[in-house]
C-alpha cells in the first residue's frame, strides 16, 4: 500500500528523466486554463490572498497574541483592487511593448530595467498610501511626511531584492505566470513593509509619549 501510495503522489523516473507526478500536471493544467479564460480575476484573487497572508504573517511575526482580522481584510483588498489588477496589465503593456523581440539578456535587462523604475516606485507609493491612509487612518498630509521621509529608504530596499527578482522572472518564467511569480516574492517584500510601517508607528508612539 506505502509503494502504491507514493507512486501515486510523487512523479516516476522515465528514461533518466524526471516527470512530474499527474496531480501536480493537472493543477498546473487548471491554473494556466483559469489564466487563459479568466486572467485578471484570477490574478486579483491570488494577489488578495497573498496580501492577506502577508499581513497574518506580519501580525505573528510582531507578536501579536490575536489577529487582526479588519486589518487583514483590508489587506486582501488592496491586492484584489491594486496589486493583481496592475501587476496584469503591467506585465500586459511590457509583453506588447517588446512583442516581436527574441529572448535574449539584453531583452530580460530593459524589461527589468522598466520595471525598476517605473512600476517599482509606483508599486512601493501605493503600499505606503495604502498603509497610511487606509490602514493607519492618518491624512493625505502624513502621507507626504511619511514619503518625503522613508519613501527614499524604501526604495533603496526595494533595490536590494526587486532586480534579481525581476530578472528570475523574465528569464526563466514563462509569461503567463509572472504575475504569480511576483506576488510569491511579493508576500516577503509585503511582510518587510508592513513590520517596518508597524516599527516606524510604535516609535512614534514612543516619542510622543514622552
Amino acid at each position: 500500500y506505502k509503494r502504491q501510495h507514493h507512486e501515486r503522489v510523487f512523479s516516476t523516473r522515465s528514461a533518466g528523466r524526471f516527470t512530474p507526478a499527474p496531480s501536480i500536471e493537472r493543477l498546473s493544467e487548471s491554473r494556466v486554463a483559469r489564466l487563459s479564460s479568466h486572467p485578471v480575476r484570477t490574478k486579483a484573487v491570488t494577489a488578495a490572498a497573498i496580501q492577506g497572508a502577508s499581513d497574518v504573517l506580519a501580525q505573528r511575526l510582531s507578536g501579536c497574541k490575536r489577529i487582526d482580522a479588519r486589518r487583514t481584510a483590508l489587506f486582501a483588498l488592496f491586492g484584489l483592487a491594486w496589486a493583481g489588477p496592475a501587476l496584469h496589465y503591467w506585465q500586459s503593456f511590457l509583453e506588447a511593448r517588446f512583442r516581436g523581440r527574441k529572448q535574449s539578456l539584453r531583452l530580460v535587462l530593459e524589461k527589468s530595467l522598466l520595471d525598476q523604475t517605473v512600476y517599482g516606485p509606483v508599486a512601493n507609493l501605493a503600499m505606503m498610501a495604502f498603509i497610511t491612509l487606509l490602514v493607519e487612518g492618518k491624512r493625505l498630509g502624513d502621507l507626504r511626511d511619511k514619503v518625503k521621509k522613508q519613501f527614499a529608504a524604501v526604495q533603496l530596499n526595494a533595490y536590494k531584492v526587486w532586480p534579481l527578482a525581476s530578472v528570475a522572472n523574465y528569464s526563466l518564467v514563462p509569461p503567463q505566470l509572472r504575475v504569480l511569480f511576483m506576488n510569491g516574492v511579493g508576500l516577503a517584500w509585503s511582510t518587510f513593509l508592513i513590520l517596518s510601517a508597524q516599527g516606524k508607528a510604535r516609535g512614534g508612539k514612543k516619542k510622543g509619549d514622552r
